[in-house]
């Protein structure tokens, strides 16, 4: 009787030992994962005020190489979604004057969407100037535009 007793008191032991090393690992695991979520929201950050830079949509239209990596705010109407592995960009319209319109190329990672814009959509984004996208349009014609990386953008 005293061996099965000290048998339960050693089987129970060791089980507890092992509960209280899953909850420790448990807890070391999830703490680990919340530094790096942590982490990464920071990184993630972005001042939006500093996209407020008065710079002329006119001059990515006319320089748009030399105005990479400029940052801007545009309002846009969305007029086509094409969707690759990693990247999603959008063609569309920015209206600059009652009679004045551009067509831009809008660039996103697919890791930043919150919410799927479609054609149609008229969205206000936080931008920097990337340089060109050349493409031909349905009619044939080659068109140069200016694109712009989204850091982040809002359907309004």
């Amino acid at each position: 009787m005293k061996k099965l007793m000290l048998l339960s008191l050693l089987v129970l032991g060791i089980l507890g030992g092992c509960a209280s090393e899953n909850k420790k690992a448990e807890s070391s695991s999830s703490s680990a994962f919340s530094e790096s979520s942590a982490s990464t929201q920071q990184v993630e950050k972005i001042d939006f005020t500093t996209y407020n830079t008065g710079i002329d949509f006119e001059e990515f239209v006319r320089d748009p190489e030399g105005s990479q990596d400029k940052k801007t705010i545009l309002a846009a109407k969305v007029i086509q979604v094409m969707e690759a592995d990693d990247l999603v960009q959008y063609l569309g319209t920015i209206q600059t004057s009652p009679d004045k319109s551009f067509t831009v190329a809008l660039v996103i990672s697919k890791e930043k969407i919150t919410n799927k814009v479609i054609e149609g959509d008229e969205i206000r984004v936080w931008v920097r100037g990337l340089g060109v996208y050349e493409y031909t349009n349905t009619l044939g014609v080659e068109k140069t535009i200016p694109r712009f990386l989204i850091d982040g953008y809002d359907i309004v």
